[in-house]
Formats: C-alpha cells, sequence, structure tokens
C-alpha cells in the first residue's frame, strides 16, 4: 500500500478517495462510516506514528483474511529490531467513547445500549485466524502482534493482552508507541525492506495451517470414530487416492457421492476432514444450510471453537481461485444453488475451487426451486470444466435402528418410486426390525406417543410439520402457538436471528435442551437426526382417490414456489416434487422409530393404512 510517511503525506481526503477506490476494485462496499473513519481515525494514527519515527514502515490498510469476508484496518510491515527479522503488527482502530467492558468478551455503549466485541477480543482472533490460516507465519508466530487502539477512550482499570496482543487507549499514546518500537525498527533507511516484508505478506500462500489443522482435527476425533464399511471405505479410498496424483497426469476428478437418508454420507464427510485435516492437507467443509453449518461448527468445536472457519457455506467459494484448496467437501449437495458470478453457476465454482472436489448429495432431498444439486448437473458441469466424474453409491444404512426397509416404505408411500405404497407391518413381516411406525389420529395422541418413548426408552423426540402455518416473530420473548389444530397449539421453534428463553437456536433444535415443546419445519430438520420423529402432515400435501396431490396455495413458504416457471401443469408438477421432497426428509430424520399424523381426514385415512 505505502510507507506511514508516504500515506500520511497524501492528506485525509485523498488518502479516503484511495482506499474507497480500492474497495471499489475489489468489490467491497465502504460505508459512509467508514470512510470517515479513514479521514480522521486512520490519518489520525498515522500522524502520530510519524511522529515516533515509524515513517519507513510499510502499511497494508483494510487488510482481507484469508476464507473469510473480516478485513484488519491495517497491518504494519518491518523488521525486528532485535532480530532483523519480517515483523507484522495488526492495528484496530476504534473511534469509541462511552464504552464499558463487560464479560465475556463483549463491549457495550452508554446510553445507545449497543454491544459488540471487545477490541481486544477482535484483534487477538484475527491474528490467531492469520496465523491458524497463513502457513509461512504459523512457523514464526512470534513475528506476528497484533492491537487494539481506542484514541478517543480513557483507559478504565483492565487488563490490557498479553505478549502478542494489547488494547491501548488515548491517555497510553506512549505505552503503545514504546510497544511498537519493541517490535518495529524505527530506522529511517529501512524502507525498502520494509516494502520487501509487506509484499511477502501479500504474496503469502493462504491455506489452514498445520497447527491449525491438527487442532481441528484433535476436537473433531473428541466425538465417537466413525467406521467406514464398504461404499463409504470406496469414497474414502477414492478421494485419497486422487489428492495423492501428485504428477498431475491424470484428469481432475470431481467424485459424487450419492446415497438416501442415514446412508453415512456426513460420516463419510466428517472422516474425510478428520484424515485430511491429521495430514495437514488444505480442506474444507461446506453447506447450503445455516442450521447445519453452525451445529457442525458446535459439536466439533464445541471447546475452542478454532477450527470452526473449516467449515463454511456453498457461496463462501465465489471468489476463490482455481485449486486454492485441496479438497472441498459439499455435504448436502443436493442443496447447491443455481446462482453463480460471472456467468458460472454454484456447482462450477465449487469444482474449480479444489483439486479433489466431492459431492455428498440425495437428489429426493431439494425442497427449493433454486437446489440443483443433482448428478446430472453436476455432470454436466464437470465436463464444461474438463474434469472427470467419480459416481459411487452407498447403500448401507446408518439411521431407522439400522432398518433397511424404512426406506423403501417411504418412498413407496408418498409415490417416489414405480412400486406403491405397502403397510409397514406387511413390508417387514417375517423380518427382524426394530424400527417403530405408528399412526396418530390427534396431535396430542402423536405427542404423548413421542413422550412416551423419550421417557421409557430415552433418546431425543422432536416434532416437525409441513409449513402450513405462518410463522411469527416472538413477541415479549415468547414464541407465538402458530400452529393451531383444534384444541391443540404449539409454536414454531425459535427463528434465526431471535433469542427465546427456554427455546434453543433455530440451528440448536434438533439436539439442544428444550427443543421438544416446538415444531420444526424442514429447514431446521434437514441435514439432523434425532431418536423418535413426529410428523404433522399439513393441507399442502393431501391424498384424494389414493393419490398424493400438492396443494402450494396452502403452504405459507410462498417464496419456495416464486421462482417455478412454465405451464401451470409444469409449475404445479415441480411443486409437487418440492413438496414430496420436503415430507420426505421430515419422515427420514428418525433414529429409533417415527408417528405420523394428518389434519386432513382422507390423508389420515391413508396413512392409517400404511402406518401400523
Amino acid at each position: 500500500m505505502g510507507s506511514v510517511r508516504a500515506l500520511w503525506d497524501l492528506g485525509a481526503e485523498e488518502l479516503a478517495r484511495l482506499l474507497s477506490a480500492g474497495a471499489r476494485q475489489a468489490k467491497i462496499s465502504a460505508e459512509d462510516g467508514e470512510k470517515r473513519s479513514w479521514e480522521k481515525s486512520l490519518w489520525l494514527f498515522l500522524g502520530q506514528l510519524v511522529e515516533e519515527g515509524f515513517g519507513a514502515v510499510h502499511v497494508l490498510a483494510e487488510r482481507r483474511l484469508p476464507y473469510s469476508s473480516r478485513r484488519i484496518d491495517l497491518v504494519l510491515c518491518g523488521l525486528s529490531p532485535e532480530s532483523g527479522i519480517p515483523s507484522y503488527v495488526l492495528v484496530e482502530l476504534k473511534q469509541w467513547t462511552d464504552v464499558a467492558f463487560l464479560d465475556g468478551g463483549l463491549a457495550g455503549f452508554g446510553t445507545s445500549g449497543e454491544v459488540r466485541l471487545d477490541p481486544l477480543e477482535q484483534v487477538s482472533q484475527y491474528r490467531r485466524y492469520l496465523l491458524d490460516f497463513v502457513p509461512s507465519l504459523a512457523r514464526c508466530s512470534d513475528m506476528v502482534h497484533a492491537v487494539a487502539y481506542l484514541h478517543n477512550e480513557v483507559a478504565p482499570a483492565r487488563d490490557s493482552g498479553d505478549a502478542y496482543t494489547g488494547l491501548y487507549f488515548s491517555n497510553q499514546r506512549a505505552e503503545l508507541m514504546d510497544r511498537l518500537g519493541g517490535v518495529l525498527d524505527r530506522a529511517p533507511g529501512l524502507a525498502e525492506a520494509a516494502e520487501r516484508c509487506a509484499k511477502a505478506l501479500m504474496s503469502a500462500v493462504a491455506a489452514p495451517s498445520g497447527p491449525m489443522l491438527w487442532f481441528s482435527g484433535q476436537e473433531i476425533r473428541r466425538r465417537d470414530r466413525f467406521v467406514l464399511l464398504d461404499e463409504q471405505q470406496i469414497a474414502f479410498r477414492t478421494v485419497l487416492r486422487e489428492l495423492d496424483d501428485q504428477d498431475g497426469k491424470g484428469r481432475k476428478k470431481v467424485v459424487v457421492v450419492v446415497g438416501g437418508p442415514g446412508s453415512g454420507k456426513s460420516a463419510l464427510a466428517l472422516s474425510l476432514m478428520d484424515t485430511l485435516a491429521h495430514q495437514r492437507r488444505r480442506v474444507m467443509h461446506a453447506t447450503g444450510s445455516k442450521a447445519f453449518t453452525e451445529s457442525l461448527r458446535k459439536v466439533t468445536t464445541r471447546e475452542t471453537g478454532r477450527a470452526q472457519e473449516l467449515f463454511k457455506y456453498f457461496f463462501d467459494f465465489r471468489e476463490y481461485t482455481e485449486n486454492d484448496l485441496e479438497v472441498l467437501i459439499c455435504d448436502e449437495a443436493h442443496r447447491v444453488r443455481n446462482t453463480g458470478t460471472g456467468g458460472e453457476s454454484q456447482i462450477d465454482s465449487l469444482i474449480k475451487v479444489a483439486k479433489v472436489p466431492v459431492f455428498l448429495l440425495d437428489e429426493h432431498q431439494a425442497v427449493r426451486p433454486n437446489e440443483i444439486g443433482t448428478v446430472e448437473r453436476i455432470a454436466e458441469a464437470a465436463a464444461n470444466n474438463d474434469c472427470a466424474l467419480v459416481k459411487i453409491e452407498l447403500r448401507g444404512q446408518f439411521r431407522y435402528g439400522g432398518s433397511a426397509l424404512f426406506d423403501e416404505w417411504v418412498l413407496r408411500l408418498l409415490g417416489l418410486t414405480d412400486e406403491g405404497p405397502i403397510a409397514w407391518s406387511d413390508l417387514v413381516v417375517g423380518q427382524e426390525d426394530d424400527f417403530a411406525v405408528r399412526f396418530k389420529p390427534t396431535p396430542r395422541a402423536l405427542e404423548d406417543w413421542l413422550r412416551s418413548q423419550e421417557k421409557n426408552l430415552a433418546g431425543t423426540a422432536r416434532i416437525a410439520a409441513g409449513f402450513c402455518w405462518p410463522w411469527t416473530d416472538p413477541k415479549d420473548g415468547r414464541l407465538a402457538n402458530d400452529i393451531e389444530i383444534g384444541d391443540w397449539c404449539r409454536p414454531w421453534n425459535a427463528k434465526q436471528k431471535f433469542t427465546v428463553e427456554g427455546a434453543p437456536s433455530a440451528s440448536h433444535w434438533s439436539f439442544g435442551d428444550k427443543g421438544f415443546g416446538q415444531v420444526g419445519c424442514v429447514y431446521t430438520a434437514q441435514g439432523f437426526e434425532y431418536d423418535w420423529a413426529g410428523v404433522i402432515f399439513g393441507e399442502d400435501l393431501v391424498v384424494r382417490r389414493g393419490t398424493w396431490r400438492a396443494q402450494p396455495g396452502k403452504s405459507h413458504d410462498r417464496s419456495a414456489f416464486r421462482e417455478l416457471r412454465g405451464s401451470q401443469s409444469a409449475v404445479e408438477r415441480s411443486a409437487a416434487r418440492l413438496i414430496l421432497n420436503a415430507y420426505k426428509v421430515l419422515l427420514t430424520r428418525a433414529l429409533r422409530g417415527v408417528c405420523v399424523y394428518s389434519v386432513d381426514e382422507e390423508t389420515a385415512e391413508y396413512l392409517r393404512e400404511y402406518a401400523k
């Protein structure tokens, strides 16, 4: 970017204009408040550095963290006065006033009541993140320091950091400059050397570094180890083999793993993450579900969260360059969207970003019109990118108590296969099968059955339903009883971004404490499993004369059907497929048993006939 002296000499307005132009070129939106910060806060700090003799130090402003949209205000680049090796200081500047520091790494503001992350916690996380994702820095972590500077606030009595991080206030300017002097040489003749340090950082290869991958692998290993069988093991070894094609003689391979609910797709995904992390490979995991990704971050990184950045969303890879990663594991890939950049589809972006892209999917779980993750579409994208396709089908079953029959029963019940429906009792006759399938005539009876299973046989029970009731925001800190069926009423689970006392977050509804009191929908259930599942069929899917009939007009998930195009009959067929897929998802969450109920009388009789 330039030396401290050169940038300060530009003047406040020209400096802000230069940074705004850089932001536009990088396709970053610069808010008015940010521009004011550049004119005042940044320029003020550069002036203080000049006064203290740091004019030759090089500055990288608004430096983006690798694999993240977060940006560091500035990075000071120079040489260590003690050893002469490159030295870097991350700096976060705050114009905050009237701030109080709270417990848990938070800061609160006077009359506004706004709560933000404590600047010391923020800059410490930035430093740790940079070390995690830049291996060349991780090997010499003592060359990276980080400070936050609240130049408009007087210091309270509080801890100011450690050997590598610090928090400074307006009355601690001298202490801050002394600290910077201890890690950055002030000699005026070192400008060229400082610039070389800055260029080295800018050109450093970004990848999950060894220590971070080892740490994340350790955290994944804290879970019960998965034993991969048959097709799972084939898929596992296929990925490792393609990764080890170091001579590049073979065509790039796109690995597609197809399997129904409970076939072990996510176990395979986490096992790959585990092994590749311990091999210090550049690997990441991606999904299209906020609930699923947040929950994976929680259960695999429950102690410190250091590995959570390995778990991303499909759209996070739009601006990556080709083969940035060695392996990208796209779990729940049926949820890949039809959006992309520069004329590319999202599938194209995911294929290009990794040497070995892996897609794990179930084509019967797409529930929105713009979800295009099918084997056909991935094969087409692979061919367009001159890649070979490797398809592996998982035929095992690790859900439904290991039952090989329940998935068949669901497909036949919903008309998703050529074979007609069959009663559960007839399907399992003469075979050992511990999975329970029940029908109940009322939602209260369904709830009572689930509660009884949870109490007497242990495990977790949940009720889910078709999206056939309004979903209102919490009021006065309480969930509204939106789902009313006769004299029985219950709330939906808490919405994303809402915190409700006594209820888990939307992302943790399937396994969090006190989730039984709310009803989940397909978006909070998909990707998860629980022991006992209750499924309420709403009026969006009914049976007429023995045939399923979708009624999208009865759904409150209106956005799911807005994008459907074509003739009325084509739109109805597409809507029916999405609604059937949604109920298939709800029916296939259970590990030990499922209970069904319908608000529609004719549909209820149909379910009664085929459930036990």
